[in-house]
């Protein structure tokens, strides 16, 4: 049988409570990782198709379809798409306004 669980042996000074036998999970962190994140409000989509409007140039926009990793409250983590240090707008008729 196949599983993920598996028997850890610690030693060293443990916390009062902490008996021989006490069922437990480890959480190992494995590294960092950096993400890009946007606004949810940038995001517009096409049925389930999930774009944002990139800023080309100084006053054009064009459609940058993403692909999202995750979604948070007000945020949301881009998984392709987009660059960093790429320019987006919620709205393409801002640069308009601008100039």
């Amino acid at each position: 049988m196949l599983s993920r669980a598996f028997y850890v042996k610690v030693t060293g000074p443990c916390p009062p409570g902490v008996i021989p036998g006490m069922f437990g999970r480890l959480h190992i962190p494995i590294g960092e990782r950096q993400e890009l994140q946007i606004p949810r409000t940038a995001v517009r989509r096409v049925g389930q198709i999930p774009y944002v409007y990139r800023v080309v140039g100084d006053t054009q926009v064009e459609r940058a379809f993403i692909q999202v990793a995750r979604e948070y409250n007000d945020q949301v983590a881009v998984a392709s798409g987009l660059s960093a240090g790429d320019r987006i707008v919620a709205d393409p008729n801002m640069l308009k306004d601008e100039g």
